[in-house]
């Protein structure tokens, strides 16, 4: 296997996995999860959080949420793989599921249990799950084939499955690797000559899907970076894209709404069209199951439909507007989610700009799903930033309500009221780069908790380890709590103006003692010792640290109030007192 593994065994071994799992068996499971969940750039506490491999994992290698979905990976690194092996895989994964959801956990590692029934209850409940077999062998177009009509069967029903092979990760991680922001140069083959129609100085015409995959395994990383989004996976099209391959590739052009292309020029020669200074707006789903077909070729090949829509200069002016006019109203194929819809708008991109051009405390913030801020290569790794994960810091600490922020990460974006709360602001980018810090810090906390646990040989979570996974934006917020009080923004919990946005400035950059982490981690556990007392004493109606931390009235009615009172006490008094001084 050509992939390089070295990174997440010195990742995995900071993380506290043990030696014995230190090897590519272990590690390759891992890699996959980074390539096609993490964009490369998973992190110590991701796999603290995802990796359940060992004994007693019921046939899961790691656990994470993506894109709403529960995702469960088992990989067999191994260069042969057959039909038997990964049906048998996918069987004993659903044993363990059933498992699981019953509460039968006989056999079963506590780690396992734990990551699953929390990551299963920080989701929607109508969010599927998908099975992910990794295999570090190549898998034939006849055993695709044969493991689709099984999964069709009714057991499976419940599931969405997915199939990677070694070809799948070597070409997933060429695409990370080869990062551009549009592609320079192109040519697609026409389906018959100087077959085209023309509008002012665009064009419409059909082209072969043999150039369009020739094109996607060449560039596939730059090719939608002006759409909305990346190809996100979407089953009920992707299904029927596939069987409009596999069965009636005569009838594609009549089922499928093609592509659209923006590029600065076209020429048409004779059989081709070559294209320069171009990215795909529209039909990226298209696209991407064309470029990974094992059926299309030169040989088999099929027609679809290609419209060119010429914008001199397009990729040096960026008339973003009509560019995303132009996105918004061809991607008609497949839904696409709130975040993708506000991703060229003003807001979004003046956050993008303002954060990058804030002198030493810049953030690399992004607004486009798969697609990287311009200054992504001039910020330490810890400040960079998705937009959706900047709104649950604003929205958890500064506007108070870590049960959305945590639970319901798309109603920032899909509820008009909080998306405006959280983006149509004064934006004091101080403030956003001393939140993200204070994050950081936080991860930092929980990785070195979770290391020393593991390298202590604790077998069993304790709560306070549990309630310290999920408990990270109620723990931000209490802090916020404390700093509203510190600055006289309100007096109580019980205060109206909790919830008002009054907080701007730095937070923590000006504390400039050598005693800093230590005082925060100090606060940190203090807190997360506060929580897991008062999770416990609200068990029976909790049930599981994830549904108690998931609500804001969980937060304002039971949490703060219990927090106020305890923090009064003298014996708590002092201490807060003095946490509070490394706070601007």
């Amino acid at each position: 296997m050509s992939l390089d593994l070295s990174k997440y065994k010195k990742l995995s071994e900071k993380a506290g996995i043990s030696k014995g799992k230190l090897n590519d068996n272990y590690m390759f499971t891992i890699l996959a999860a980074d390539l096609f969940y993490f964009e490369n750039d998973i992190k110590i506490s991701d796999i603290q959080d995802g990796f359940v491999d060992g004994s007693g994992d019921g046939g899961i290698d790691f656990i994470t949420v993506y894109e709403d979905e529960l995702k469960i990976l088992q990989g067999k690194s191994s260069k042969r793989i057959n039909y038997e092996t990964i049906i048998n895989c996918i069987n004993k994964i659903i044993d363990t599921i059933n498992a699981l959801n019953i509460v039968n956990h006989n056999n079963l590692n506590n780690h396992l249990v734990s990551k699953f029934i929390n990551a299963r209850d920080s989701l929607n409940d109508d969010s599927d799950i998908e099975i992910i077999i990794v295999s570090g062998a190549s898998i034939s177009k006849n055993l695709r084939q044969r493991l689709k009509i099984t999964l069709k069967e009714k057991k499976y029903s419940n599931y969405h499955f997915k199939i990677i092979d070694i070809e799948d990760l070597e070409n997933k991680n060429f695409e990370l690797l080869t990062y551009k922001e549009y592609v320079e140069y192109g040519t697609l083959s026409l389906s018959s000559t100087n077959g085209y129609l023309k509008f002012e100085d665009s064009y419409l015409t059909n082209i072969k899907a043999s150039s369009l995959k020739e094109l996607y395994k060449k560039s596939s990383k730059s090719l939608f970076n002006y759409n909305l989004r990346e190809y996100i996976v979407n089953k009920q099209v992707d299904n029927g894209i596939d069987k409009t391959i596999e069965n009636n590739k005569d009838k594609f052009w009549y089922f499928n709404n093609g592509i659209t292309i923006i590029c600065s020029d076209c020429f048409f020669d004779g059989n081709n069209v070559k294209i320069d200074n171009f990215s795909i707006i529209n039909g990226a789903q298209t696209t991407t199951k064309i470029g990974n077909s094992k059926i299309i070729s030169k040989i088999d090949d099929l027609d679809l439909v290609c419209k060119i829509v010429v914008i001199k200069n397009w990729h040096k002016n960026k008339d973003g507007n009509f560019i995303n006019d132009i996105s918004k109203a061809t991607n008609s194929q497949k839904p696409i989610i709130p975040r993708d819809l506000q991703s060229n708008s003003r807001e979004q991109i003046a956050l993008q700009k303002n954060a990058a051009q804030n002198k030493e405390k810049s953030l690399a913030i992004e607004i486009k799903r798969g697609l990287k801020a311009p200054n992504f290569d001039q910020v330490d790794s810890s400040y960079r930033i998705k937009n959706d994960e900047l709104g649950q810091l604003i929205l958890s600490c500064l506007l108070q309500k870590p049960g959305t922020a945590r639970s319901a990460k798309r109603k920032i974006f899909e509820n008009k009221k909080i998306y405006n709360q959280v983006f149509i602001r004064t934006m004091d980018y101080d403030t956003l780069f001393d939140l993200v810090k204070l994050s950081n810090y936080y991860k930092k906390y929980k990785e070195k908790r979770n290391t020393e646990y593991k390298l202590n040989n604790n077998e069993d979570e304790s709560i306070e380890i549990i309630v310290m996974q999920y408990a990270k934006f109620i723990t931000l917020a209490i802090i916020f709590y404390f700093i509203k009080i510190k600055r006289n923004k309100i007096d109580s919990y019980i205060d109206s103006a909790l919830f008002e946005d009054n907080i701007n400035g730095t937070i923590i950059s000006k504390y400039k003692k050598n005693d800093f982490e230590e005082i925060l981690n100090e606060m940190f556990t203090v807190i997360i010792q506060l929580l897991s007392d008062i999770f416990e004493k609200n068990i029976d109606e909790a049930k599981t640290p994830s549904n108690f931390f998931k609500t804001d009235k969980n937060y304002h009615n039971i949490i703060l109030k219990d927090i106020e009172n305890i923090t009064n006490r003298i014996v708590y008094k002092d201490n807060f007192e003095k946490y509070m001084n490394i706070f601007d």
